[in-house]
């Protein structure tokens, strides 16, 4: 009698193969535009399948610990930087990272990296000054500022070479560790809590070096941002009502790491951009962000940006939260939304010749369903209709919106150019399931 054939006598590649419909999508392909918090990326113990068959068999372990770790979360707490330090100091990889290194699961394996960073004591920046042993005498103490934290960077990538990596961080931690200082005096006036910061990349190709660029002083470069060719980042920060219950609230500052992004600022080391030459594609998201701030972005746009992403209207429920909004006049967060939209709108449609935005290919606002954005949209298309004679509309002007849409039925708006022999630059809103192609021509 021939015996019966089990799962465990099947060839190890179908194994895997039967293994891999376990997997799910990686939280941080769907919830990086939501509000930020530590569990953002966290899986939903509901589709924690893939884990639970890792626990089957060393054989069945060892097929599901490639797709298990092919997304790592790491849960980092700052207070632990001391010990980290002296360990990889002397030689001794992170635990996390060493596990990945002892497993065979580091290098390409890892398609996405976060690390979450936490300070579980609220303090962090007082063990930072500290720890980095940096004489803070007569400095404004507005201050948050840190410094030689490329140790932690270049410990990660010795270990893996993901696609993505995401830190999520308060803004004081998120500043520290990238070297960058951070204006602290408002930071009461808007309780924020986690932000995002993600670089991407489409292809695994290491640069020959990942030395800071010798063209800047060496201690206003992040490794993190050099030793890999990123191609996207992406700066969620999330709700920002808070400060509209603040009095004069427009003339607050948020604690954002978005001008020492930019190198938007005139003081070191916030006055060299972070972002390097291979950054393309730029998204920024936050929930109705002051126009002040947003202005950041939009007279700073890097000039070799292709793309730009921009979503400044919650997708949650947060307008119907009545604790979050009392004492919130909601005429302030529309007119800060309608604001920021006009002087981005400008830029598109009625750019200097000297204007970064020149080098724009492709715009999309994640506001969906917003009829208002598209009325600011219709109004600057109708205002400055010979500020480029290369641009016109490819639909007649009266139908270019239509204000008594429904929510499924968003509105569709394009403008092409008429000149076939320059270079086409498409410029896309995205709302819903359809899009906006706003196309210029520039020769």
């Amino acid at each position: 009698m021939t015996a019966k054939t089990t799962i465990a006598d099947l060839p190890n590649e179908l194994l895997s193969q039967i293994v891999s419909f376990l997997d799910v999508a990686v939280p941080s392909a769907t919830r990086l535009h939501d509000q930020p918090s530590p569990d953002l990326l966290r899986l939903d113990p509901s589709q924690r399948n893939l884990k639970g068959a890792s626990l089957v068999s060393q054989l069945w372990r060892s097929v599901a610990l490639p797709l298990l770790f092919k997304h790592v979360l790491w849960y980092l707490d700052a207070w632990d930087f001391p010990a980290l330090f002296d360990g990889i100091r002397n030689g001794q990889a992170p635990p996390p990272l060493k596990f990945l290194r002892d497993k065979g699961l580091g290098g390409d394996t890892v398609e996405s990296f976060v690390v979450v960073l936490e300070d579980s004591k609220g303090s962090y920046p007082d063990v930072t000054i500290k720890f980095l042993g940096l004489d803070l005498t007569g400095r404004d103490e507005s201050l948050a500022y840190g410094r030689e934290y490329n140790w932690l960077w270049a410990s990660i990538f010795e270990a893996v070479n993901p696609l993505r990596f995401t830190l999520i961080a308060r803004p004081r931690l998120m500043a520290t560790v990238l070297s960058r200082t951070l204006y602290l005096c408002d930071e009461w006036s808007f309780e924020l809590k986690e932000h995002v910061l993600s670089l991407s990349r489409h292809e695994r190709i290491i640069p020959p070096t990942c030395a800071p660029d010798t063209h800047r002083p060496e201690s206003s470069s992040s490794h993190l941002f050099v030793c890999r060719p990123w191609t996207g980042v992406l700066l969620n920060e999330g709700s920002q009502t808070r400060v509209y219950k603040t009095y004069e609230f427009y003339l607050k500052r948020p604690p954002s790491i978005l001008a020492a992004l930019l190198g938007a600022e005139e003081n070191f080391p916030n006055n060299y951009p972070l972002l390097g030459p291979y950054i393309s594609d730029f998204s920024y998201v936050a929930i109705f962000p002051l126009s002040s701030h947003f202005q950041t972005l939009v007279e700073n746009l890097p000039s070799h940006l292709d793309r730009l992403f921009v979503q400044l209207v919650p997708r949650n429920d947060i307008l119907r939260d009545g604790r979050e909004m009392k004492h919130i006049d909601t005429n302030d967060l529309w007119m800060e939304r309608n604001t920021a939209y006009s002087m981005l709108m400008k830029e598109l449609f009625n750019p200097s010749p000297q204007s970064r935005w020149l080098d724009l290919k492709v715009f999309e606002s994640g506001d969906s369903a917003d009829k208002v954005v598209s009325l600011i949209v219709a109004r600057f298309m109708l205002q400055f209709p010979s500020s480029n004679p290369k641009i016109r509309p490819s639909v007649p002007t009266h139908m270019l919106v239509d204000p008594f849409r429904t929510l499924q039925d968003p509105p569709s708006l394009m403008i092409s150019s008429r000149n076939t022999t320059s270079t086409s630059h498409v410029y896309r809103t995205r709302f819903l399931d359809t899009t906006w192609s706003l196309t210029s021509a520039i020769c």
